[in-house]
């Protein structure tokens, strides 16, 4: 006997379920069959499903159980007649006689699809001026399928189930789902339970599918009879569209019994193929989102990692847990591409602010001439277009921790300014002429020899010791070479993902090779290289000609002597380099380098590479 659930009373008064092996899922999550918004139901509440000729009625963990009757049950088997209480709203199972319950509601909810749209495809239009599915069945069966399609959120799911119930409904020689919005179709084949011998493995009707994928309706194709006695032979095709947009199509063969109308046939594939539409599109998108996620996760875990086991980076990992646990400003040296911001990270993430934000700010991006606005903030019309009140990134930063990338770029006139916030920790808004309080942690970062510039006069002394508490230097590639073939593992597992690739590690030599070079850009040019590779790489394995692309070369370079230079001239031949390499393009030099154009140029200042002396070297 069938049954059916219905709602008495509540948010769905009136609405009816029919009851089948399908579970009908009571919850506030949006995947339930019957959303309700009570605070006092989970999120998954209950279900009741078909098992066998009973009605079972299961508990899925809520808190508070659902009454059946007046009790609470955590599983039940409900008999016609009886009460269901979730939340605020009351429910009755019903049988055949339901519709005294519903007063005459089950009949307009089952039958009358007056709302479908009409599908386009047969030549005597006018029987499709309101679509119907052939009998109640058919539009249960819609129903089982769109609720078994709302509970899955992978798209190979969502088509099995789809290939499963056109096989229900079709007395099939075969069923083809296939996939893409371009010939040729991506898909699967399925050959019906009764398909003959002959019919096996049968051709797709792929001018068919197509067809109905560029009219963007459902078609159908009488293939005659395969015999002068046997059932007639048709193919149906239907487009799953999405807003216009094909996400796949479904194709049948089938022998047509004395009980099955094409036309029929037709029109539920067209509704059939409606219905899976939003599903799948779902679906898609959310394992889209799902990858994105893990491919984000694996950047932002990559990015608070800092690998290697040499002793050079023991001591700086341990020197980074120590600084963490205080609120003592840490000033974070090194060259560039050494990885200080991802000592500025784990600072912050093993701290007791690591549930605050972290800030970041780059001092030699920020225009001197905004650096007080965009760290301080602004009150409403304190100048020209302030229209209204802005936060600065300090107070954006309250309760965490500020980090001052590249401070050693900041100007003597901004120096003043963030040394008041570093000793009171207290600013001033544009325009305010009230005091803020901050609660902050400051962390900064320099690639530039502070104290030389503090002689220079280039930097402010009180500044200087301000921000230096502690002091951490961040070692150079050159220094802790041996961490190497650990790094570069690191950095294809962490960015093999973005062009969904998989590799299986490094041929033999190559290590070798990268730990002969000189790294004047250090861990930030391996990645740089380890990313080109990856690009490049045309085998599993990535092998020596995929990095020496990147000028890593299985020797040492012949005429480049390194030894005796000072770090500073070292990094100004490095430049030079690059900067000849790419004809005097700054952009081009710095893209490779791995740093900004403000930061390259900022370092053309300060190592005195002057206009003549860059385009002498560049036309040697």
């Amino acid at each position: 006997m069938p049954y059916y659930l219905v709602g008495v009373s509540g948010e769905h008064k009136g609405k009816v379920w029919p009851v089948s092996g399908v579970p009908i899922s009571v919850g506030r999550s949006p995947e339930c069959t019957i959303v309700l918004s009570a605070q006092n139901v989970s999120r998954r509440h209950c279900q009741v499903a078909l098992r066998g000729e009973d009605v079972l009625l299961e508990d899925l963990g809520s808190r508070n159980l659902p009454l059946v009757n007046g009790r609470p049950v955590r599983n039940h088997m409900l008999a016609e007649g009886d009460e269901l209480f979730v939340g605020h709203d009351h429910f009755v199972l019903g049988g055949a006689g339901a519709t005294s319950l519903m007063g005459g509601a089950a009949e307009i909810t089952l039958l009358d699809t007056s709302n479908w749209e009409r599908v386009e495809g047969a030549q005597n239009s006018a029987i499709w001026n309101r679509v119907r599915p052939r009998t109640v069945q058919d539009l249960a069966m819609l129903y089982e399928a769109a609720s078994e399609f709302s509970g899955c959120s992978c798209p190979d799911t969502v088509l099995d189930i789809a290939q499963r119930r056109l096989k229900q409904y079709f007395n099939t020689e075969a069923v083809w789902i296939a996939r893409g919005p371009h010939s040729p179709w991506v898909g699967r084949n399925a050959a019906g339970d009764g398909a003959t011998q002959a019919s096996a493995s049968p051709v797709e009707p792929r001018a068919l599918m197509d067809a109905c994928v560029q009219q963007e309706r459902a078609l159908l194709e009488r293939l005659g009879a395969p015999d002068a006695k046997g059932p007639e032979l048709w193919q149906y095709a239907a487009p799953v569209l999405f807003e216009s947009a094909p996400l796949a199509v479904l194709a049948v063969r089938t022998c047509s019994g004395p009980d099955v109308h094409p036309e029929g046939a037709l029109r539920f594939i067209a509704l059939f193929a409606r219905s899976l539409a939003p599903a799948l599109f779902s679906a898609e998108h959310y394992a889209a989102m799902i990858r994105e996620n893990d491919r984000l996760r694996v950047r932002v875990n990559e990015s608070h990692t800092i690998v290697g086991e040499s002793a050079a980076m023991r001591a700086l990992r341990a020197e980074t847990l120590q600084a963490a646990a205080t609120d003592i400003s840490v000033l974070i040296t090194g060259e560039t591409g050494v990885g200080k911001e991802l000592v500025a990270r784990a600072l912050h993430d093993f701290s007791p602010r690591r549930e605050a934000p972290l800030v970041i700010v780059n001092c030699a991006a920020i225009p001197r001439e905004l650096f007080e606005s965009e760290l301080f903030g602004h009150v409403k019309g304190a100048f020209t277009g302030a229209t209204a009140a802005g936060a600065g990134l300090l107070l954006k930063a309250s309760g965490g921790t500020l980090f001052l990338d590249e401070i050693g770029d900041l100007s003597l006139e901004n120096q003043a300014r963030i040394l008041r916030v570093v000793e009171n920790r207290s600013f001033r808004a544009i325009g305010s002429t009230t005091d803020t309080h901050v609660d902050v942690r400051f962390v900064a970062a320099t690639n530039k020899d502070l104290a030389q510039a503090v002689r220079r006069g280039l930097f402010r002394a009180d500044l200087f010791h301000r921000i230096r508490g502690m002091e951490i230097q961040a070692p150079p590639l050159r220094q802790h070479l041996e961490d190497i073939p650990a790094l570069a593992r690191h950095f294809l597992h962490a960015l093999q993902d973005e062009g969904q690739r998989s590799f299986e590690g490094f041929a033999p030599g190559i290590f070798d090779a990268l730990q002969r070079n000189p790294w004047p850009g250090n861990v930030r040019e391996l990645r740089n290289v380890i990313h080109r590779a990856i690009t490049l790489a045309q085998n599993a394995l990535i092998q020596l000609e995929d990095i020496q692309e990147t000028h890593v070369s299985a020797a040492p370079p012949e005429g480049r002597a390194f030894a005796g230079l000072s770090l500073e001239a070292l990094e100004k031949q490095h430049i030079l380099q690059t900067l000849r390499q790419h004809s005097g393009n700054v952009r081009l030099a710095a893209a490779q380098l791995g740093i900004g154009r403000t930061t390259l140029y900022t370092k053309i200042t300060a190592y005195g590479i002057e206009t003549g002396e860059l385009q002498e070297d560049v036309h040697q």
